[in-house]
């Protein structure tokens, strides 16, 4: 048999690196926040710009083709509806009698009820989802509007 493992108190930094991983785990969610105001301010200025320089640059609208500047706006439209959607927290009923306190490695009992880290990333996992689905509609935006120039 082997011998018991001596332990020590925990040292000054492992203590500051604990503390700080649970800052930073909670500062994730408003992280995503400022992000989303980014990403915001540059799809409606991409939107605003395209439809009003469109105008200087087409003598017509009938020469460009339809279909491609349809999906243009509607990408980018969805983009930021995405984006406004991502931001606003998701509602968790009655998230404050909900979070409850919990060892670690317990799992999630049928009531529902969220630890605190589990709260802490599911608002990020919401958020990851939605800036990455607007970030891909965007992006398809702009591959419409390259279509659009060119054909």
């Amino acid at each position: 048999m082997s011998e018991p493992r001596q332990s020590t108190p925990s040292s000054k930094l492992d203590t500051f690196y604990i503390e700080e991983f649970a800052k930073e785990r909670t500062r994730q969610g408003e992280r995503f926040d400022e992000f989303y105001k980014i990403l915001f301010n540059i799809e409606l200025a991409a939107l605003s710009a395209y439809i009003l320089l469109l105008r200087f640059f087409v003598n017509s609208i009938s020469e460009l083709n339809f279909w491609f500047l349809f999906a243009t706006i509607v990408f980018w439209l969805i983009a930021l509806i995405l984006t406004i959607y991502g931001f606003f927290p998701k509602y968790y009923k009655n998230v404050m009698g909900n979070v409850v306190q919990r060892e670690q490695g317990q799992t999630r009992s049928r009531s529902g009820k969220y630890s605190i880290t589990e709260y802490y990333d599911t608002v990020a996992i919401h958020k990851r989802r939605y800036v990455l689905l607007a970030l891909i509609s965007f992006c398809l935006g702009l591959f419409f509007v390259i279509l659009t120039l060119t054909f």
